[in-house]
């Protein structure tokens, strides 16, 4: 019923149906003055000459009935119809315009959407390309990085031998043997830290997850790399356990408390705090008394190879990629890492607070669990909320 009705509506008020009504308005707007006027002097004639009753006001009504009937009422008609052709007239030719707006207005959109369609699939194929460009980039990098590894080997082992008679060479060939050695060990973990963003951006990293307690591994961690440094760490007592990779874990806590480390001027205190954000959740955090993180350059911060620069100046050495692979790995265990900053009301040293959130080991291991997960599918949960 409703389609019926907008078509009834569609051809009533089309310029065609307009053009029709126009004519049979015009057409009324002379037969029905007309016709009322004949009318009303047959009626007026036969009832003031024919009839005799007042004949002593015939002539006075007569004329005045004429005026009213015949002549003012057919002239009011007239007048009216009129208008309503004149506005007919107007209506048709707003339609007509209306009708070649539409017109253009179609024209133009098939043109734009012809280019659109073109600039697609020119989009489209420049996609392709790039992915395919960064797909062998990424494998160039690969085996460039892999095949860096063996010479390096190889040069890291024959300065450890050459340092084991170290008695037998001179201080200053001593000295440079040992930077050579600490040389070799950043060029290897460079190289190392290279594979793994290989691994990751090809899907290629798995995880071996499993129950890790916390506790032991981030005193490990602190042990290694802080030193003469006061560090705050607060842990829960009956912490549990977390679902993780121990390997992939430990190099987190590593880059996040290296960072801190990296950041905090000599004296000043490194927080650590651990506590349970749900019951599925674990939150860590690593808070120094550095220099802080504006936050126009927070979100720069876990793209790989950025650098936080002050003016013309970088803050530390480094390759930028610690904190990329910090949050990859975290999103691979279905965590998340992020950062506040500033944490202090010191203007000197505002700090920075990491979160580290990872997931606590379940008590029947899940049938999804991060190990046989893809890369896509544990970036995903990562970014679900439901999950958190």
């Amino acid at each position: 019923m409703q389609r019926w009705r907008v078509l009834w509506v569609q051809t009533s008020s089309g310029p065609e149906a307009l053009e029709r009504s126009v004519r049979f308005v015009h057409y009324l707007r002379w037969s029905v003055p007309v016709f009322l006027s004949l009318i009303a002097w047959l009626f007026e004639i036969w009832e003031h000459v024919f009839s005799t009753r007042y004949a002593e006001q015939r002539l006075l009504n007569f004329s005045a009935e004429v005026l009213v009937f015949g002549f003012l009422g057919p002239v009011l008609i007239f007048l009216i119809l009129t208008l309503t052709t004149r506005f007919f007239v107007l209506w048709k030719q707003a339609l007509l315009h209306l009708h070649e707006l539409n017109q253009n207005l179609e024209h133009l959109v098939a043109e734009r959407t012809c280019e659109l369609e073109a600039k697609n699939r020119a989009l489209e194929q420049a996609n392709r390309e790039l992915r395919q460009l960064d797909r062998l980039k990424s494998d160039f990098i690969a085996l460039v990085s892999h095949e860096l590894v063996t010479p390096l080997t190889t040069i890291n082992g024959g300065l450890e031998l050459l340092l084991q008679g170290r008695e037998t060479l001179p201080p200053d060939a001593q000295q440079r043997l040992v930077f050579l050695q600490g040389e070799v060990a950043r060029l290897t973990r460079l190289v190392g830290r290279i594979l793994q963003v290989s691994r990751l951006e090809a899907g290629k990293l798995h995880l071996n997850c499993g129950p890790v307690a916390l506790r032991p591994l981030l005193q490990r961690v602190v042990d290694s790399l802080v030193q003469q440094r006061p560090v705050d760490i607060v842990v829960p007592e009956h912490l549990p356990p977390l679902w993780a990779d121990e390997v992939y874990l430990e190099e987190m806590l590593r880059n996040l408390i290296g960072n801190a480390v990296k950041y905090t001027p000599p004296g000043s205190p490194i927080h650590i705090q651990v506590h349970p954000r749900s019951s599925q959740y674990v939150d860590i955090t690593i808070t120094d008394h550095g220099p802080g993180i504006p936050p126009d350059k927070q979100h720069h911060l876990f793209t790989p190879f950025s650098q936080i620069v002050q003016g013309e100046r970088r803050e530390s050495s480094g390759w930028g990629l610690g904190l990329y692979l910090t949050r990859r790995l975290a999103e691979l265990h279905r965590g998340r890492l992020w950062v506040e900053s500033p944490v202090w009301d010191d203007p000197q040293g505002p700090g920075s607070r990491f979160h580290l959130e990872m997931p606590i080991a379940p008590e029947v291991e899940p049938e999804g669990d991060p190990e046989h997960a893809s890369e896509e599918e544990a970036a995903a949960y990562a970014g679900d909320p439901a999950h958190h």
